[in-house]
């Protein structure tokens, strides 16, 4: 796959305000992506993924650098501990009890500790690596249009599992990587907090096998008339009061005559 030329397509077709992400999660470290660095402080994946989308700089994070306990054990960089499947974590915060809290991480996807990494770079930036995911931060009307690409030659409707909690280590990465499939979710507080991620901001990932299909069916989508931005229907427009253009403001004021003689 030729990535610079996919992130290519991405802009022709949704244009989005941030670079394409591409996420790796890797079992032994000489598979990093080439010239994959690290902050020198404790970071979570939300915010390595900022970093790529923000500054287009190729990161990566093991166990010991994690400073968010779901994002690591989401990730598949640790077990996931006790008070994270008792509810501990959860209880008195998203959920009321232990029981609700349980409930709500046993929903939560997490893939095995079998990883020693998570690597996330501006995607087509780094030679040499296919990304496992590719995570795309949008707009409501662009999430809408990579809902149609994904749909567009499956049809039926496109279901992603919610917890609002853990949402791009979880859902966008966890979740696609479980499924090898395609992810629309809300960003946590974590994401907002920590990775600076705006209000009216979503994100969609798929599975590097469905790389392909979503820029087929954002072309299909498009060359069947959808497109983004937007057009807007420009009829007439209703102008109000003193705006509107009356008949004597289309009347040519004559200047008067000069008389002869003056």
């Amino acid at each position: 796959m030729d990535w610079k030329k996919y992130v290519q397509d991405l802009n022709t077709y949704i244009r989005p305000n941030s670079f394409p992400v591409g996420i790796n999660l890797v079992k032994r470290l000489k598979d990093l992506p080439p010239g994959a660095r690290k902050r020198r402080f404790k970071i979570n994946v939300c915010q390595l993924s900022a970093y790529a989308r923000r500054y287009g700089w190729n990161l990566y994070g093991e166990a010991q650098d994690m400073d968010c306990l779901l994002g690591a054990c989401t990730c598949g960089l640790i077990p996931t501990p006790d008070r994270v499947t008792k509810g501990v974590l959860g209880e008195k915060v998203y959920q009321k009890d232990l029981r609700a809290a349980a409930a709500m991480q046993k929903a939560l996807p997490k893939l095995d500790p079998v990883y020693k990494a998570v690597a996330c770079y501006a995607l087509g930036t780094v030679d040499g690596i296919d990304p496992d995911v590719i995570m795309v931060y949008v707009d409501s009307a662009q999430a809408m249009r990579l809902t149609q690409a994904a749909l567009w030659h499956r049809g039926g409707s496109l279901q992603t599992p919610s917890v609002g909690d853990a949402g791009m280590c979880g859902i966008g990465v966890a979740y696609v990587m479980k499924t090898k499939g395609i992810a629309r979710e809300i960003p946590c507080l974590g994401d907002r907090r920590f990775a600076a991620v705006q209000d009216h901001e979503l994100f969609f990932s798929w599975h590097r096998s469905k790389a392909e299909e979503i820029i087929e069916g954002l072309e299909g989508t498009h060359m069947g008339g959808i497109r983004y931005p937007i057009p807007t229907q420009l009829d007439e427009a209703a102008m109000p009061g003193n705006y509107f253009v009356e008949v004597q403001d289309l009347m040519v004021k004559k200047k008067p005559a000069k008389r002869k003689g003056k």
